[in-house]
């Protein structure tokens, strides 16, 4: 289930595919110590290319969805979908290139069912961008069986999450990550840490904040459900906070105690 709680709070003015300008996903804590690494890792020619076929599950307002698009040109095409109906109009009425005929387009649909309208082996790359924490482990582990489904051989998927090890850290009492207190302390009390709800205020550079939140899953079900999929691990990165960059990005005080372990987690599995 998809936790769509995480807009049902905001003010209809404020909502993030209505007034956020289209860059903002890198302006946002996972923006800035997310998905920027991950657009580094994608200049390696292993990954992306021209000619690639790419879905990106759970594009939001579709600006990682242009960046793929530009990776791989015309020869190539990319379909971003989103479950959020506000989100996928907005990206087809502000994106002109996302057209018939141009190699960039955007779908209405929930990740985890509708997937069905894709061919069997038909993409080179799949990407899903800060999602699956939202999502419970069995939808997790519907959507890699779907994705595995639809990897060409040898295709890889990518996924940026929170890290497994986040909420083991010391520190959670920054300006721009804000974690609820009584969340932590259930976190920290039970024994099995799986699909552990935690609320999150997150700030980002335009001095303003949401309420969020995620679900806590561990490494190893992760994996587990991507092997479900015939999905083997290709590489891992662990993402941290950099202090220097949290003071020049969210102008936070860089004294303070930031978290002990890596905040995001970067995979790329390759289909077997």
């Amino acid at each position: 289930m998809i936790q769509e709680n995480n807009f049902k709070n905001w003010p209809e003015n404020e909502l993030p595919a209505l007034s956020w300008d289209g860059k903002i996903p890198m302006g946002q804590v996972s923006g800035v110590f997310g998905r920027r690494p991950l657009l580094e890792r994608l200049k390696r020619p292993d990954i992306i290319g021209p000619g690639d076929e790419v879905l990106d599950l759970g594009c939001g307002n579709g600006y990682m969805s242009e960046k793929f698009a530009e990776l791989v040109g015309p020869t190539g095409h990319v379909v971003g979908m989103d479950v959020w109906q506000p989100y996928v109009g907005l990206v087809s009425e502000k994106r002109p290139q996302a057209t018939e005929g141009s190699n960039l387009e955007f779908k209405y649909g929930d990740i985890t069912k509708d997937l069905g309208s894709f061919e069997s082996e038909s993409q080179d790359i799949i990407t899903c961008l800060m999602v699956i924490h939202t999502l419970e482990i069995k939808s997790i582990d519907k959507m890699f069986k779907e994705a595995g489904r639809i990897l060409k051989k040898g295709g890889r998927m990518m996924i940026l999450t929170m890290h497994p090890e986040l909420f083991n850290s010391e520190a959670f009492n920054l300006d721009f990550w804000q974690f609820d207190k009584n969340d932590l302390r259930k976190y920290q009390e039970v024994k099995d840490k799986e699909g552990v709800y935690i609320h999150v205020q997150a700030g980002n550079t335009l001095d303003k904040s949401r309420n969020v939140g995620m679900f806590h899953h561990t490494r190893e079900n992760i994996i587990n459900a991507a092997q479900n999929g015939d999905l083997d691990i290709l590489e891992e990165q662990d993402l941290w906070i950099d202090p220097e960059v949290a003071k020049k990005e969210f102008k936070d005080d860089p004294s303070r105690v930031f978290p002990t372990k890596p905040a995001f987690w970067l995979i790329t599995f390759i289909k077997k």
